[in-house]
């Protein structure tokens, strides 16, 4: 992996790529005790070179593993990345045309409700001629009073 391309990375990503140096580095530094405690230990024999280039064969095998899964999970959460932003977009048409939609009644309705209130009617009084619940009548007039 280059330079240029861990710039690119997800957040979930560099995490993979750090745990997966950090799982590299351990196997190391157990490689390296394994060998320092044998040469201090006395009776314990030592790892032959033919084992430690097994193992160092089997840490380059998982090395490649977590490479390959780290690759899978870029593309899935590429994936999943598109996906959302596709819903977001979606999500947001939506809103824009409900918006749109509702605008215009509403503006209506509370300027109705306040002329009907500077007139010197309760919010029963209100509520029953529009149609419309005393709560719905209550939450105009404050949100008018508040400046909103």
């Amino acid at each position: 992996m280059s330079f240029a391309n861990l710039m690119n990375l997800t957040n979930i990503e560099m995490g993979m790529v750090v745990v997966e140096g950090s799982i590299i580095l351990s196997l190391f530094i157990v490689l390296l005790c394994v060998r320092r405690v044998g040469n201090r230990v006395k009776g314990v024999p030592r790892p032959s070179n033919e084992s430690v280039k097994g193992w160092v064969r089997e840490f380059g095998g998982l090395c490649q593993n977590l490479g390959t899964n780290l690759e899978e999970k870029r593309e899935i959460t590429l994936q999943l990345i598109s996906q959302l932003d596709e819903r977001i977009h979606t999500l947001r048409s939506l809103l824009k045309k409900v918006d749109e939609k509702s605008v215009s009644p509403k503006n209506g309705v509370d300027a109705e409700i306040a002329k009907m209130a500077e007139a010197g009617l309760d919010i029963t009084q209100i509520a029953r001629k529009l149609g419309l619940s005393k709560g719905e009548v209550q939450l105009t007039l404050d949100l008018k009073r508040y400046g909103q």
